[in-house]
């Protein structure tokens, strides 16, 4: 008998701390599925997904078939909402009319067929209601008025289908006006590509009354950045930045509007209120630290105000949280270019060309990536696959013609300069030539003497030539002669030191003209060309090219005389750089 109770009180010990165990379980579990739904409204996916995984742990080993069953809908739904986001993210980075809309209209489509509701092959009526029943009924309106405004504008009347679904589905009738009004931006767009403007100033006066319509602050922040994203596309950038403003201030911790606000500023174009856009893509970050898209648009500031580092940094963040992002390689590619990171440009184009082989830019990037290098031939069949491009693609405004031609005519130049300097053919007699000769030889071929003489013919043609500061073709031929006069270069086994020296003079002569037209330039208008003058200047004073005639070291090997030219040429072009330096500064520019 005290065993049978010895054991039926073991066993009701058990059961008690069972039962507690899966008491603690659920009351754990609600918490957590409560967490979940607050990271949902704060669109903070990823760590809703932690908790998810948390929670999935914890009802392994539990019956609870009803927090089973709110579990796995919740987890259904904010995978839902990652797809969906996932869509709207290949377009946020190119614009509406960018290259992947073919991509997000795709992703939309695989996005709503794995959540039981494909659009596309039920009846309107079945998915509006599937829509109207969902938890997450808000965001699929919003999902469905994003997807059907890019198909209305990728083709005429694509749209149409979905917006029948969402306008049985949402009874709001402001979203009803919206939708009907943004869903004639493409027709009137083309309307006045044809020269008849009526509708598209139609269009704008309607989404003006939408913008100012009472209860628009109670739409979802999804809605508000689409009018405002109509608003910009028919031209009205003043009213967008204005609507976006306005949603900012009513939801300071949205990412989105954060986010398209600071795209709205920095397409306002110059002048850039630089430190405002990074303000507000900061303020996105902080809601999504690992936001790639974030810092591909730091990056498209930074190089709009020309901080190309700064540029670079932000641009080689985005590829690193998102290798798969095409453009912010093509970009990092451009931003390395234009520091004359050849290598790093050339890989990180490469990397897009790869990731995307329809975008044409990507090829002109690589043509001029080995421009720059003086691969031309190479840079010419890269420059022709990105106009092959161009010319088949009907929305691409830009064409690549004209660097075909270019470059073109430069390798049918450089295959001339072997026996031009062979003295089998005559030298070009277009001064263009010659002068892209002179570069040819200093730039790629490490021929400075003959660099100097192309140059030397080309101001002998063109006197006017030497008289323009950019494109610097004076300093061009000083960086030459002084390159010749010190022994550099293939050719300097052609000159004795009386020749060398003579270079030198020639180069000192140049720099002396030079440095008179920037006195000229300076005493004309300080203001506006000092801070030019000074930082042209600073580069005179870090040419590696004059590094044998600058410097204490290098001006002890040469003559004297000489020497005291150099010294007093450099003390001089330090004078005019401290003199640039107190020009009053551009005032910043102000806010809207």
């Amino acid at each position: 008998m005290v065993l049978l109770l010895a054991v039926l009180l073991l066993g009701g010990v058990l059961l008690w701390r069972e039962q507690r165990q899966r008491d603690a379980v659920e009351r754990s579990v609600e918490t957590s599925l409560a967490r979940v739904e607050f990271l949902q409204q704060q669109e903070r996916y990823d760590d809703a997904v932690v908790v998810l995984d948390v929670v999935e742990r914890q009802l392994e080993s539990r019956g609870l078939a009803t927090l089973h069953a709110r579990f796995k809908q919740r987890k259904r739904d904010v995978e839902m909402l990652m797809r969906l986001e996932k869509a709207y993210l290949q377009t946020a980075a190119t614009g509406r009319r960018g290259a992947d809309v073919a991509g997000a209209d795709r992703l939309y489509a695989e996005a709503f067929a794995r959540y039981d509701l494909d659009v596309i092959t039920l009846s309107p009526e079945e998915s509006a209601e599937r829509v109207r029943i969902s938890a997450i009924c808000t965001h699929l309106i919003a999902a469905l008025d994003h997807w059907s405004y890019l198909k209305e504008g990728w083709q005429s009347g694509a749209g149409g289908p979905l917006r029948a679904v969402v306008d049985m589905a949402d009874q709001d009738r402001w979203r009803r006006r919206l939708r009907e009004t943004a869903a004639r931006e493409a027709a009137a767009q083309r309307a006045a590509r044809r020269g008849d403007e009526r509708s598209l100033e139609r269009l704008q006066d309607e989404l003006e009354r939408l913008a100012e319509a009472e209860g628009v602050w109670n739409q979802s922040p999804v809605h508000l950045v689409l009018l405002s994203l109509t608003l910009g596309n028919t031209g009205n950038n003043a009213a967008a930045e204005r609507l976006l403003r306005r949603a900012q201030s009513k939801h300071p911790a949205d990412f989105w509007i954060n986010f398209w606000l600071a795209v709205r500023l920095e397409s306002r174009g110059k002048p850039l209120n630089g430190a405002e856009a990074v303000g507000f893509l900061r303020a996105a970050l902080a809601l999504r630290p690992r936001s790639p898209l974030v810092y591909f648009q730091l990056g498209s500031v930074f190089m709009q105000q020309g901080k190309l580092a700064e540029a670079e940094a932000a641009y080689r963040n985005a590829v690193i949280l998102q290798p798969d992002f095409a453009m912010a390689h093509s970009s990092l590619g451009n931003t390395c270019l234009q520091q004359k990171k050849l290598a790093e440009a050339e890989a990180a184009i490469r990397e897009a060309a790869d990731l995307n082989s329809e975008y044409a830019v990507n090829y002109s990037a690589l043509g001029q990536a080995y421009r720059e290098k003086g691969q031309f031939t190479k840079a010419l069949t890269h420059y022709r696959r990105g106009h092959e491009l161009t010319a088949k693609n009907r929305d691409w405004h830009y064409s690549f013609a004209h660097n075909v031609k270019e470059c073109e005519h430069l390798v049918a130049l450089e295959a001339q300069l072997p026996r031009v300097l062979m003295g089998e053919i005559q030298p070009p007699t277009d001064v263009n030539d010659r002068l892209t000769l002179a570069c040819v030889c200093l730039e790629f071929k490490s021929l400075h003497a003959a660099a100097v003489r192309f140059y030397a013919d080309a101001f002998a043609t063109e006197p006017k030539l030497v008289d323009h500061l950019p494109p610097y073709h004076r300093y061009n031929a000083a960086r030459a002669a002084a390159l010749a006069g010190c022994g550099q270069g293939k050719d300097a086994d052609q000159s004795d030191d009386k020749e060398r020296g003579r270079l030198r003079n020639q180069a000192i002569g140049l720099l002396r003209a030079d440095l008179a037209a920037y006195r000229r330039l300076l005493d004309k208008e300080l203001d506006q060309a000092g801070p030019a003058v000074h930082e042209r200047m600073r580069h005179w004073q870090q040419d590696k090219d004059f590094t044998g005639v600058r410097g204490s070291e290098a001006l002890a090997k040469l003559p004297e005389a000489e020497r005291l030219e150099w010294q007093k040429l450099w003390q001089e072009v330090e004078a005019l750089r401290k003199r640039a330096a107190l020009s009053p500064k551009p005032a910043k520019p102000g806010g809207p």
